[in-house]
């Protein structure tokens, strides 16, 4: 290309600059002209950034404080320039000092000293004299405070007047000097003769903004400037706008403190309001530090509750893992867990609750009641603590205290089945079935879920009981076959349906459902006795000495399962002794009298084995030992008148009066307790018929006739005895009774004839 059209080239790229401001250049396309073309590109694109700078000169705000020369060649300067940067005592540069707007910028002169602005480093330099401005013709600009002139040296010397500050006169050339406002006075420091005021005055600028801290900050500075000291009225101003800024200053930190407080933050607005009441500069005043006192109890109180409600977190929480532990039956652990619980919450009632359930369960009764009475203190009416103690008492057979505390429970908790359970179980203690049946019956009906299963077969059995005693054996037998359904290996169901089957004397059914239980439970001692029991019975009843070896399998096994059985031992021995083995009898005597040597009917049954043995000496021993140990009962009085009675024999058929007298005394002494048995009033009348003594045969043989009408034996004793006292009428009358009876006994035929 030619020089001309590279000329025109350059214009049109420099009116585009001018046009398209910051536009960025695309890169060029490599041709074969490539190297040439970027190279002029990159020429060009100098000049257009440099075209650039100086525009932005007008609009870029400049941060003239850091600037140093080589950030002034950047925007253009000349090299050789040496700048020294605008700074004037009292005026601080930076971003707000400047406005939106300045002077399009002019290339400085180059001479050296030609821009010459004061250092601030005497107190004259903010005022120029006539010397100043004769020094060359470059100085170009002096600041000065508001409604003073502005000197400017230009060509000639020329004053202009009017000009506002920071304003150039519009022939100067130099470098411009942005125009100042009131913010430029707000930051940094301010120094010179009318600092003072310039302090105030900015303090007065930030009042009004109500930025009093910034405020009181100002005027403490311009109260402790020292060159010059302030003035009287001037500290006076000084002391007002103080009160004043000070004053609203702290309304505005009792109101943060009042957001911080209410938003959640008690502890630091308390912490805030005890600073501000004991801050001295600015101080409270009385009624601002009586709404800090109000505040400072209002946070206090907040921030408790607060801490509080996170100490009761974190115990709830301890709480909650101790339950879980005490549900597993991991009681060690809970107690720990509750007291970590009170640790950080001495008054978690619950706690202390279960805290005492954890010793109960661990059988440390005293620490269990010391910790439920620490939970009623904190609440009288807390269910768990009165149903702990309620078992406690139980336990020490204390039932009085016991059915107070679950009573406590179910007037709190109505739906407690277990409290209604246990109180159940009280009243069937005390004999009040009633009342038991009754509450066994709420248990299981106010909640039906309430009751976990063995509870709920304890209840349906302890209703059962209930009927039994009530003689509601067919409710009763529900009630166990219920309880048998819920777990089919509950001996006790078993073993009271066979007694309630028993006690009905259908002992088919008692053997047969004694038999289902030994099935599930074969090595229940319970059921194998009450199973060998009701084989004795069934002997007994039925005539059937062969069911008297059943019976022994059961009571030999029994043994077997339970050597330190007692009733085992004597019941095998009692069957021996029905079927007149006596002396098997004895040895199972002698066993269980290694358990116990006193039991009266051991020893009753002891004189009858030796009596079958005719050994009369060892009988009397035993059956006087059975007497005394229990005088009341009867069985060993007539033991020992059927021994004096067989010994009372003799070779010739007679009786031995001294013997028969004993028996007379020992049929008395029956008589004294029981007057309504008949045998023992039969062989009394024998013992007086034997003792001549007809009269009290006859009233004894009497006694024995009313009480069993058609025995043929009284009334042939009873006419015997009338026929002896020529009492021949009553004689042949009890005769005739005799013969009725029994028509086929000749020696009745005889003595009637």
């Amino acid at each position: 290309k030619s020089e001309d059209a590279k000329t025109d080239e350059n214009k049109e790229l420099l009116t585009q600059a001018d046009t398209r401001s910051e536009q960025t250049i695309q890169p060029v396309q490599v041709t074969k002209s490539g190297k040439r073309k970027r190279y002029r590109r990159r020429r060009l694109s100098k000049r257009y950034r440099k075209t650039i700078n100086k525009k932005r000169l007008v609009t870029r705000k400049v941060h003239y404080d850091n600037m140093d020369t080589a950030q002034y060649r950047k925007i253009g300067f000349p090299k050789s320039q040496d700048l020294t940067l605008p700074t004037a005592k009292g005026i601080v540069y930076n971003d707000s000092n400047f406005n939106n707007e300045y002077e399009k910028p002019v290339k400085p002169n180059t001479r050296d000293n030609d821009l010459k602005i004061a250092s601030g480093n005497n107190d004259d330099d903010s005022k120029l004299n006539e010397s100043d401005l004769s020094k060359g013709d470059a100085l170009k600009t002096t600041l000065v405070t508001e409604n003073e002139k502005i000197a400017v040296k230009g060509d000639g010397n020329r004053l202009a007047e009017g000009k506002r500050e920071g304003e150039l006169d519009a022939t100067d050339k130099s470098f411009p000097v942005p125009k100042l406002d009131d913010d430029a006075l707000e930051e940094g420091s301010i120094f010179g003769p009318n600092a003072i005021d310039k302090l105030i005055k900015v303090a007065k600028k930030l009042g009004g903004r109500e930025r009093f801290s910034e405020a009181v900050v100002k005027l403490n500075e311009a109260k402790s400037y020292n060159d010059p000291e302030p003035t009287d009225n001037q500290i006076q101003e000084i002391d007002e706008l103080l009160k004043e800024y000070g004053s609203s200053l702290i309304d505005r930190q009792i109101e943060v403190a009042e957001k911080t407080g209410d938003g959640g933050k008690p502890k630091e607005a308390k912490d805030l309001l005890a600073k501000l009441k004991n801050q001295t500069a600015p101080s409270p005043s009385d009624e601002q530090n009586q709404k800090i006192d109000v505040l400072i109890e209002k946070y206090t109180k907040a921030f408790d509750k607060w801490q509080d409600d996170q100490n009761k977190k974190l115990a709830d929480e301890f709480f909650r893992k101790g339950l879980i532990e005490l549900k597993d039956g991991n009681n060690d652990e809970a107690i720990r867990l509750f007291d970590e619980a009170l640790k950080h919450y001495p008054d978690h009632v619950l706690a202390h609750s279960y805290k005492g359930t954890a010793y109960h369960r661990n059988k440390q009764d005293e620490e269990a009641m010391l910790a439920s009475d620490e939970a009623l203190k904190r609440q009288e009416d807390e269910p768990n603590a009165h149903f702990t103690k309620g078992e406690i008492f139980y336990g020490k057979y204390k039932d009085r205290e016991a059915e107070q505390e679950f009573v406590q429970v179910i007037e709190k908790d109505k739906k407690n089945a277990y409290a209604f359970f246990k109180l159940g179980v009280l009243k069937l203690l005390g004999g009040r079935n009633k009342e038991g049946l009754i509450l066994f019956e709420k248990a299981l009906a106010v909640d039906p879920n309430g009751l976990n299963d063995k509870y709920q077969r304890n209840a349906h059995y302890n209703k059962g009981v209930a009927n039994e005693r009530l003689r509601k054996f067919e409710d009763a037998e529900r009630n166990y076959r219920k309880a048998i359904d819920l777990d089919g290996k509950y001996t006790k169901a078993y073993i009271q349906l066979g007694e309630v089957y028993y006690k009905r004397k259908d002992y088919d059914r008692s053997a047969q459902t004694l038999t289902e239980g030994l099935d599930s439970s074969p090595n229940s001692y319970e059921l194998t006795f009450l199973l060998g029991k009701t084989y004795d019975t069934m002997a007994d009843k039925n005539r059937a000495p062969e069911q008297y070896d059943s019976a022994l399998l059961y009571y030999k096994k029994a043994h077997e399962l339970n050597p330190k059985s007692f009733e085992a031992l004597y019941n095998t021995g009692n069957v021996y002794l029905k079927k007149k083995e006596n002396n098997e009898a004895i040895n199972y005597f002698k066993q269980a009298a290694e358990i116990d040597a006193d039991d009266y009917a051991l020893n009753a049954d002891f004189g009858a084995a030796y009596l079958g043995l005719k050994e009369y000496d060892k009988s009397i021993e035993y059956y006087e030992k059975a007497r005394d140990n229990d005088p009341e009962r009867i069985d060993a009085y007539i033991g020992l008148a059927g021994v004096y009675f067989a010994r009372s024999k003799k070779a010739d058929g007679s009786r031995d009066e001294e013997s028969m007298q004993k028996v007379v005394e020992n049929l008395e002494k029956v008589n004294e307790i029981n007057p309504k048995i008949f045998e023992v009033n039969k062989t009394l009348g024998t013992a007086y018929f034997a003792l001549k003594q007809y009269e009290k045969a006859r009233e004894a043989l009497e006694k024995a006739v009313a009480l069993k009408p058609k025995n043929i034996v009284a009334h042939r004793n009873l006419a015997t005895i009338y026929f002896a006292s020529k009492n021949f009428e009553k004689a042949a009358e009890h005769f005739k009774k005799a013969v009725e009876r029994k028509d086929n006994d000749p020696i009745l035929y005889q003595r009637l004839g």
